[in-house]
């Protein structure tokens, strides 16, 4: 942004490049700029990249058990142990990142910087830790996934406020907020709501995500899932093929594929006990299912399609490729060991 100075920090992640901004975030974000919140010069952009609850869960640089992208080892390992054992080295990672979040902060401040700085603390996304039939990952939907926290600091915005009572805080209305606090007043070409003009947070929010295997396996299709939510629950769509697509699907991805992150936390499950197989005829028809609801939200079924079709022609199929680019491949293999890509 013009007059800023900018920079990606990447202090926990992408640890194995030297120097950090050959790693592939940088790339993907168009930028080499890296200096630490301790040395930047108001005012500035500071984003970075933090593990969190991505796998291998519970990674950090001094961690010895995996390497920071090894996320098949992790769940092999793991699917032979009590879900339990897994959810803990999640709970660990979010532990670490609460942690690195509040020294940054301590940074701003001892900076003298508390009352002129916007600070947003958020995830991308959630995880399934072995819900669902033992489903983990994030490269579906379902409310474990949609719902993420999100922490905004800043001294025009409203003190006390929790968003989940009024509405939805969704990720499309940071740009626009984040455009009036800074003083950009053209909305214009932004989708989303800015906190700073509305007197009531937005009611319904979309998921979107379009699986396109690209000859990975003999069956060719192009499968799009659209989530209509409101704060109480929402509904999922799958559409582009029909059950039998879907249900071969199913057992090729969380079973059968040898690259899938689901399927070897499945199969090592399997191995480990045979018994296992009742809650994976679970994931077999959770992932094969045309439609799903989640909770109590304040519309039904059919509104909730007519809102899909709505957005639907307002979404490019193509985004996944438009956002990452067909050359940039060692890109594309960190997004997909991280689950973004399939």
């Amino acid at each position: 942004m013009r007059g800023y100075n900018t920079s990606i920090w990447t202090q926990n992640t992408w640890v194995e490049y030297d120097p950090p901004t050959s790693a592939p975030m940088y790339k993907l974000l168009g930028s080499k700029n890296r200096v630490s919140l301790e040395e930047i010069t108001p005012p500035f952009i500071f984003l970075e990249d933090e593990k969190g609850g991505h796998c291998p869960y519970g990674w950090s640089p001094e961690s010895t058990d995996y390497k920071e992208w090894d996320c098949a080892s992790f769940f092999r390992d793991y699917g032979r142990k009590d879900v339990d054992a897994m959810r803990e080295k999640y709970r660990a990672g979010l532990d670490r990142s609460a942690s690195e979040f509040e020294k940054r902060m301590k940074i701003i401040r001892e900076r003298g910087l508390e009352d002129t700085t916007l600070v947003i603390f958020l995830s991308d996304h959630g995880e399934l830790l072995g819900e669902r039939g033992g489903i983990i990952g994030h490269s579906t939907m379902a409310p474990e996934l949609i719902y993420v926290p999100i922490v905004l600091i800043h001294p025009d915005l409203p003190k006390g406020t929790t968003f989940e009572r009024d509405g939805l805080m969704r990720h499309v209305d940071l740009l626009p907020t984040i455009k009036d606090i800074v003083g950009q007043t053209d909305q214009t070409t932004v989708d989303g709501t800015s906190l700073l003009r509305t007197d009531a947070l937005p009611q319904v929010g979309f998921s979107y995500y379009v699986e396109d295997p690209k000859g990975r396996w003999p069956l060719r299709f192009l499968l799009r899932e659209t989530g209509v939510w409101d704060k109480d629950g929402g509904y999922l769509f799958r559409e582009g093929i029909g059950w039998v697509k879907r249900v071969m699907r199913a057992f090729y991805t969380t079973l059968l594929r040898g690259d899938s992150i689901v399927a070897m936390y499945q199969r090592a499950r399997l191995r480990s006990s045979p018994t296992k197989l009742v809650d994976y005829g679970e994931a077999i028809r959770w992932c094969s299912s045309a439609s799903e609801k989640f909770g109590a939200p304040s519309f039904n079924q059919e509104q909730a399609l007519s809102l899909a079709r709505e957005f639907q022609s307002k979404t490019s199929e193509t985004l996944s490729q438009q956002a990452y680019g067909e050359e940039d491949q060692v890109v594309k293999d960190r997004l997909r060991a991280l689950g973004y890509l399939d």
